[in-house]
């Protein structure tokens, strides 16, 4: 598995990954010591993961209805990757970013959920069941868009029109 990982997979879900759960951890939350490594890197992985995903199936849209983004035509992309060696890189980038600004939000959430929680007399750990929650339903929605983007990119291979 790990040799299937490119350098945007570590780089877009490791590294936002690692500073969500490095800040997690110095701010009280239960998260692994960064110097029990393989713990903290396999965290920061998922959590990253997790992230990536989040930015993805809400940040990104909600950036776009707003205007602050705009929005791609997805067969095009699929021709100009063919001619732009550096849309690759591009692409990368964007999702480095978002993820980025992603991990900060749910950091920020993180922290005012607990606070809120603290001050009606709530353990503050309860948040991470409706955390856990949310993940399987943010990766049950990635696993959609994963799939419909094969489906899409099988359609544009195979010469047949773009179905919705």
């Amino acid at each position: 598995m790990f040799d299937k990982l490119d350098a945007y997979n570590l780089i877009a879900n490791l590294v936002p990954g690692a500073a969500l759960v490095y800040a997690l951890h110095f701010s009280g939350f239960p998260a692994p010591d960064p110097e029990k490594i393989g713990a903290f890197l396999l965290t920061a992985f998922v959590v990253g993961v997790a992230t990536n995903r989040l930015g993805s199936l809400v940040l990104d849209p909600i950036l776009r209805r707003v205007g602050f983004l705009h929005k791609k035509d997805y067969q095009a992309f699929l021709g100009s990757e063919k001619e732009d060696a550096k849309l690759e890189t591009l692409v990368a980038n964007s999702g480095l970013y978002r993820t980025f600004v992603t991990a900060g939000l749910v950091y920020l959430i993180l922290l005012a959920t607990n606070w809120v929680l603290a001050a009606v007399g709530i353990e503050g750990r309860i948040v991470f069941i409706p955390v856990i929650a949310l993940a399987m339903v943010i990766f049950l929605f990635a696993f959609q868009k994963e799939d419909n983007y094969i489906r899409i990119r099988m359609n544009a291979a195979s010469g047949e029109p773009p179905k919705s």
